[in-house]
């Protein structure tokens, strides 16, 4: 049975006009208005450099130079419940653009999450030698619990920008991705992490037109030796999608 809460805090990064193909407008509407129609107690907060129109959303200035210092690593802002305003009863959701709700979100958005533990998606999909179980395209934790990650971010983010962009590309240098890597390690060091049943998120390179669709084989393997279940049922069945480029 669902324990409601205080509040919810659904928090969201958007710039730019084009997430992995898709237009941010448009994913921006399919992620907050199953939401906000089928779940109790939410309050949406969009950090964003073009504010939304929604009128039940709560605009944040991102600015374009902090844009294009953070990209969509600045999320981790919302692990401070002083930039939302949030309570001691509050629990926080921190999203990303990319994923579309296939069923009614409520069972992963009302799950209750227990004290220092952060909810997230099974990174069902990766390759066995990586260590990072979990994705970031979704987060879910007591609003209190990790109000210490932004602090440590903020302080040394041109040191962990680099070293998790080599922790995932040996070799490179390319200041990329990496951010729920650095996610899971600081949680780890308070707290437990809880991941989904793998059949509540399926992920997909999907349109064809993606120039990484030739991907979508990778998936169905991985999900399929991961779980013993059939990958396109799963998918018709699943809560979410998330419908990216890459690996990753």
């Amino acid at each position: 049975m669902l324990r409601y809460l205080k509040l919810i805090h659904y928090c969201i990064v958007k710039y730019g006009n084009e997430c992995h193909y898709q237009n941010v407008e448009e994913l921006l509407k399919n992620i907050t208005e199953p939401v906000h129609d089928s779940c109790l107690d939410i309050k949406f907060h969009l950090l964003t450099d073009k504010p939304s129109d929604i009128p039940y959303i709560n605009n944040i200035n991102y600015d374009k130079d902090d844009v294009e210092v953070h990209t969509h690593w600045k999320k981790l802002q919302f692990f401070d419940p002083k930039f939302i305003g949030a309570s001691r009863t509050d629990q926080t959701i921190v999203s990303d653009l990319d994923m579309i709700w296939n069923k009614n979100p409520t069972d992963i958005v009302q799950h209750h999450v227990k004290k220092k533990t952060l909810l997230s998606v099974d990174r069902w999909w990766k390759k066995d030698s990586d260590v990072c179980r979990m994705c970031g395209t979704f987060y879910k934790f007591n609003s209190h619990d990790f109000k210490y990650i932004p602090k440590v971010y903020n302080k040394h983010y041109e040191y962990f920008r680099e070293y998790y962009a080599l922790h995932e590309d040996a070799g490179s240098t390319r200041i990329v991705g990496g951010e729920q890597n650095f996610v899971q390690e600081m949680i780890e060091l308070t707290g437990t992490i809880e991941l989904m049943p793998p059949t509540f998120v399926m992920k997909s390179n999907w349109p064809k037109d993606n120039k990484d669709y030739d991907l979508q084989n990778v998936f169905i393997e991985r999900f399929e030796s991961a779980t013993g279940l059939n990958y396109y049922d799963c998918w018709d069945s699943a809560i979410l999608h998330i419908i990216k480029r890459g690996i990753n």
